[in-house]
């Protein structure tokens, strides 16, 4: 979300916690691995990542890429809980 000071990195994490995250290039990439290999990955579960940062350190990553004033805001569990609600 972009408001008048800034990109704004809405989500319902801590400050501490490291989000796990991955380009779709490597999804990409790693799906075409497993395409070719089927033996190999079918059947299993394969955790993939290309990063873990925490909502600081994407927020301010989004803003430097951007070039714009960044910052996370940190999203009441209650407004998660209400929007799964509607979606009920």
């Amino acid at each position: 979300m972009v408001d008048a000071d800034g990109l704004v990195l809405n989500l319902a994490v801590r400050a501490d916690i490291p989000v796990s995250l991955i380009s779709v290039d490597d999804i990409g990439a790693f799906a075409a691995i497993a395409f070719d290999r089927p033996a190999d990955f079918l059947g299993r579960k394969v955790p993939i990542a290309g990063d873990r940062l925490t909502p600081p350190q994407i927020a301010e990553i989004f803003g430097r890429t951007a070039g714009l004033p960044a910052r996370r805001f940190l999203v009441p569990i209650e407004q998660v809980a209400k929007n799964v609600q509607l979606l009920q």
